[in-house]
């Protein structure tokens, strides 16, 4: 008799249950656009390395594989202090206090040597531009297309 009762009673309130329930559609989020590009290098253009971000919340989050000809477009959905960094042996980090519908840009030089180092560094809108162009004139001479993963 109580299972009898019970199920007109979840009947009733299954709208209010699970209607909370849905889906969050990331499009209509605030966040803000970090492009991490990878300028060209010659020396160490076979290495490809992996980018990770580390902010309050996430510990590391792979964020796509920095390799000549690339530009990575990383959206970051919370405020606060994020450090991004590579899986090169040395790294010298990048560090960007984000705020929300902001873009930011972030330079990975690589000088090789007996260890490869990595340095990301926070650069411009106009020093990105610069470089980027820069990436695409190199692209063309040699036929291979940017890469924006």
């Amino acid at each position: 008799m109580k299972k009898l009762l019970f199920v007109p009673f979840l009947l009733c309130f299954q709208n209010i249950l699970f209607a909370q329930i849905e889906p969050i559609n990331q499009d209509t989020l605030p966040y803000a656009t970090v492009y991490v590009y990878r300028q060209v290098d010659k020396v160490t253009s076979l290495s490809t390395y992996h980018l990770s971000m580390t902010n309050l919340i996430v510990k590391s989050f792979k964020c796509g594989r920095l390799k000549n000809y690339s530009v990575i477009p990383v959206k970051v959905y919370q405020e606060g202090k994020t450090q991004f960094h590579t899986t090169a042996e040395t790294v010298q980090p990048a560090f960007i206090n984000i705020k929300l519908g902001q873009t930011y840009f972030v330079r990975c030089k690589l000088s090789s040597g007996i260890i490869v180092k990595a340095t990301l560094d926070v650069v411009s809108k106009d020093q990105a531009e610069m470089d980027i162009d820069e990436i695409k004139a190199v692209a063309r001479q040699y036929n291979v297309e940017v890469n924006y993963n």
